[in-house]
């Protein structure tokens, strides 16, 4: 896959995958698109981004690179590979910063980034892919119903959202071209940091609630928790008490 890329920074979006989505047509392939502030982030399943102009807001849009095939598994694998991306560059400020599958980033359990996938379909074909990542860089508070964390906190040092946007993306071309050369190792590396391995969580399962413990990942990325095999869905770490285990 080629490494240069079109990059366009904005002051403020509504969301650097919204836009991604709403310029399909009109945007190149491997197009980056970073806002400085966002007024409508998303993250999965519903949930809000709180991306002020602390945050890391950016988005790689994938169209038709060479090597790369929209198929099951690779709209499996991405996301996966993005994390052991930006788990790469974050662990080099020397903190253990874990993966807590398959999207968020975490320090001792508070969050620092989150991962959104989307695929873009037209009549039942995927035309594209958008990877948007959302950092937490140079924040003091939150107003999360989750507890978070910054770089700012960890390093006490205030980082620039673009060298890290382009840090970001500069690892995660090379994780893909890995992909692409038939390279699975992202699945051992998010096991390896994994922030959920051996812990006690929650998950649901046809809306039913379930307890158990978390095994590791399978050689397809799903998580293995007891006998179970989760592929997709928020998994929630729980006192032992709670599931009365």
């Amino acid at each position: 896959m080629k490494k240069n890329y079109e990059y366009l920074f904005y002051d403020t979006l509504s969301s650097t995958n919204t836009y991604c989505k709403e310029q399909f047509a009109n945007l190149d392939d491997l197009t980056v698109v970073q806002a400085l502030n966002q007024t409508n982030g998303r993250g999965r399943s519903g949930h809000t981004w709180d991306a002020s102009g602390d945050s890391v807001s950016v988005s790689l849009l994938i169209k038709n690179s060479v090597g790369i095939v929209f198929d099951e598994k690779f709209l499996n694998a991405i996301t996966l590979i993005t994390s052991c991306a930006v788990n790469k560059v974050l662990r080099k400020t020397g903190f253990d910063i874990l993966i807590k599958w398959p999207n968020d980033q975490v320090y001792l359990d508070k969050k620092l980034c989150g991962i959104l996938v989307e695929a873009i379909t037209c009549d039942n074909l995927v035309q594209g892919v958008i990877i948007g990542i959302g950092i937490n860089l140079n924040q003091d508070n939150f107003d999360t119903p989750y507890p978070a964390t910054s770089l700012k906190i960890l390093t006490h040092e205030i980082k620039d959202p673009k060298i890290y946007a382009h840090l970001i993306m500069t690892e995660l071309f090379n994780e893909i071209d890995k992909y692409v050369s038939g390279d699975n190792s992202y699945i051992e590396y998010n096991n390896i940091y994994s922030s959920l391995k051996n812990r006690y969580v929650s998950y649901y399962k046809n809306n039913q609630k379930y307890f158990g413990y978390v095994k590791g990942l399978n050689e397809f990325g799903e998580l293995l928790i007891d006998d179970e095999i989760i592929k997709f869905g928020e998994v929630m770490l729980v006192r032992k008490e709670e599931g009365h285990g």
